[in-house]
């Protein structure tokens, strides 16, 4: 069984990237008996919607230009190296 902590990370990383199976089954049971988790999923749903909202506002909706390749490069690099350390 999930703690909150671990309860409330993948639900933040559900926005991120698709859960597995065994992740999905323990956060939703962890989700039927925890009322504050359900609380904070209900809160990362509403930040969602509000940063959406506000992406479209200034134009920045789906089809707006991305990140250019050569910053990304940099994080994904800066984030490897700080998995390594």
């Amino acid at each position: 069984m999930l703690n909150c902590k671990n309860a409330s990370h993948l639900q933040s990383e559900a926005y991120e990237r698709p859960l597995s199976a065994r992740e999905q089954i323990g956060l939703k049971l962890h989700l039927l008996i925890c009322k504050g988790c359900r609380g904070f999923a209900e809160q990362l749903h509403l930040i969602r919607q509000a940063c959406r909202r506000i992406d479209e506002s200034k134009g920045m909706g789906a089809d707006a230009p991305g990140m250019p390749p050569d910053t990304k490069t940099r994080i994904l690099k800066e984030l490897a190296s700080k998995q390594g350390e």
